[in-house]
């Protein structure tokens, strides 16, 4: 009995930008586009002022959110259009905190902000520890504001941000063994997720910054004998999908299925 990983990478290279020919833009009520229109409510033609925070507050410039657009892709084959980003929270970030947090459904076209440095991010979520099936997306852009100008904000790449996890129990093993069969996947200290022998969901865990390492311990009933099995991975990144795959294998290889 032993296991055989692979690792295949998803989200070290998917950041596209508004030039490339797999380009998806949503607005933010949720329809596919390629431009953002102009038909709001009045409240977001006045734009909004986010609150003052910086040492010149008399010094004011503006952002243009109109253009931005939230870009998502996955090197891995997956149903983008089934990602909707409009209720996906943005936010824009100074020297002194948030000013202002919003969904992008709901984001106003321009904000009046003291002249600095800033961030806007974008999370399709606030993210969790472990779930089943729940990627989590994340991406940002700085800018700065200049006294009397409007700065563009356009595309925002987000990307996945946290890692991914799925438990492959071959058809030969499965049947070999018994429902006691269990693989636990912790990540860093004290997250952690159970894969039963039949579980086709993919995990999902939040990274976190120095707690790169995972461990993989398969337990369980095969053939009448129980089994123990631990794989150890170091230098976990978040953006990355580690397929974990267990089959029999006997001294001269694959047992075979008869």
């Amino acid at each position: 009995f032993s296991d055989e990983n692979r690792l295949s990478a998803e989200g070290n290279t998917v950041g596209i930008g508004r030039n490339t020919g797999d380009f998806l833009g949503r607005n933010r009520q949720g329809s596919d586009v390629l431009g953002m229109g102009n038909q709001r409510s009045n409240i977001f033609r006045r734009g909004a002022t986010a609150a003052a925070g910086t040492p010149e507050e008399s010094a004011q410039g503006q952002v243009s959110l109109k253009k931005m657009l939230v870009d998502i892709t996955n090197e891995e084959v997956v149903m983008r259009s089934s990602i909707d980003v409009a209720e996906f929270i943005v936010s824009i970030e100074g020297e002194s905190g948030v000013v202002l947090t919003q969904t992008y459904k709901d984001m106003p076209e321009v904000v009046t902000l003291p002249v600095g440095n800033y961030k806007v991010s974008v999370k399709s979520h606030e993210v969790k520890d472990a779930a089943w099936d729940e990627p989590y997306f994340y991406g940002e852009q700085s800018f700065k504001i200049e006294k009397n100008t409007v700065t563009e904000v356009n595309t925002v790449v987000c990307r996945l941000a946290n890692v991914r996890v799925t438990i492959v129990i071959h058809d030969l093993l499965a049947r070999k063994s018994a429902d006691d069969v269990n693989v636990n996947v912790l990540l860093g200290e004290n997250t952690s997720l159970d894969f039963s022998k039949t579980e086709t969901r993919s995990g999902y865990f939040k990274y976190v910054e120095g707690s790169s390492t995972m461990v993989a311990t398969f337990t369980g009933t095969v053939q009448n004998n129980y089994e123990e099995n631990f794989r150890t991975y170091v230098d976990v990144a978040p953006g990355n999908h580690y397929i974990i795959t267990y089959r029999l294998q006997g001294p001269n290889g694959d047992v075979p299925d008869n």
